[in-house]
């Protein structure tokens, strides 16, 4: 726990707790990359072939468990300030965010903010998976050199399990049913 600190303001502890909660769940999901144990766990949310919000919460129960890691920042604030539930909110709803089957870039905040379109780069039918990992912001794959930003002109990218094209799947737009 960090000790108390009464002259600094109470939102620089909250600033702290966002970005530690970050830099964890970061960690956590680099975690479930490489560690094979929790790639399979892991892999399940990445057999989602068409991107949404709620691709998000599509894992396994245990992967759940493993981001319950992101509260140690809380915890050591805990003493300084509480980190308002509003804070949290829109935390987990920018989070959700880069799942959403849109294009959006944010543009110049794209470099900072995970967008949709930098982080289905990530959920790539093809290509690595231990890229863009982030949940909230950039900065962490930009410090370890695996941001991929999208380009401009590109098309969408495929997502999914690599080796499945889209319109040979049942059920999927203009393959017989």
């Amino acid at each position: 726990m960090l000790p108390r600190a009464r002259a600094v303001p109470g939102w620089c502890f909250v600033a702290l707790a966002v970005l530690g909660i970050d830099a964890v769940d970061w960690l956590t999901h680099l975690a479930n990359h490489r560690l094979t144990a929790l790639w399979r766990l892991h892999a399940v949310h990445h057999s989602q072939e068409e991107l949404s919000i709620l691709t998000t919460y599509r894992a396994h129960p245990l992967v759940h468990v493993s981001f319950l890691l992101s509260a140690v920042p809380i915890l050591a604030i805990e003493d300084n300030t509480a980190t308002p539930a509003a804070v949290l909110t829109v935390y987990a709803c920018l989070g959700a965010l880069p799942h959403a089957n849109v294009r959006w870039t944010y543009g110049r905040a794209g470099r900072i903010l995970v967008s949709p379109a930098y982080h289905r780069i990530h959920h790539s039918a093809t290509g690595r998976l231990d890229i863009n990992l982030g949940t909230v912001f950039a900065v962490w794959e930009v410090l370890s050199r695996r941001a991929v930003f999208p380009a401009r002109d590109r098309a969408a990218t495929e997502t999914g399990p690599a080796g499945r094209s889209r319109s040979s799947r049942p059920g999927a737009w203009g393959a017989p049913c």
